[in-house]
């Protein structure tokens, strides 16, 4: 799986050089947290790596994911963890020029290879947004990524 990363790194320097991390940073732990799980199997089924501009697989930053299981091959895009101001400053830009993020996350060539958006959304849009935003369905996104499974098939 290092071999794996470092390769991918080797890609990704070539569109986000920023995003480039260490390989035993980018790598997720492989024994699960089992304490309030009714399945107390030790291990994950799978092998994930995050790639972000910050180090550590719980860094909260936008950035690629993938993982390796025997279902298949997980790809992944976005902000899956975002604090309050990251978050904020999410929602503002959206506001701002929603037109564009919108043909961003529609784009057809996107949503064909990696489906349509995903995230946790509020139930309500936060303040300071009106309700009647014309993007109150992307204010309300507490998430934003993209994530497809590749099947072995």
């Amino acid at each position: 799986m290092l071999a794996f990363v470092e390769s991918l790194n080797a890609e990704f320097f070539k569109i986000a050089p920023s995003w480039v991390t260490l390989p035993k940073k980018a790598l997720f732990r492989l024994n699960r947290d089992t304490r309030f799980s009714a399945d107390k199997s030790p291990y994950k089924t799978e092998l994930g790596a995050r790639f972000g501009t910050a180090q550590g697989p719980a860094a909260e930053s936008s950035g690629f994911y993938v993982s390796i299981s025997p279902k298949g091959v997980g790809v992944g895009a976005g902000r899956y963890m975002a604090d309050t101001p990251q978050l904020a400053a999410l929602r503002a830009r959206i506001a701002k020029d929603h037109r564009a993020f919108r043909r961003l996350v529609e784009e057809r060539a996107v949503t064909k290879a990696l489906g349509a958006l995903q995230g946790e959304r509020l139930v309500r849009v936060p303040k300071p947004f009106p309700a009647e935003h014309p993007a109150a369905d992307l204010l309300r996104l507490k998430q934003a990524y993209f994530l497809v499974t590749l099947t072995l098939a």
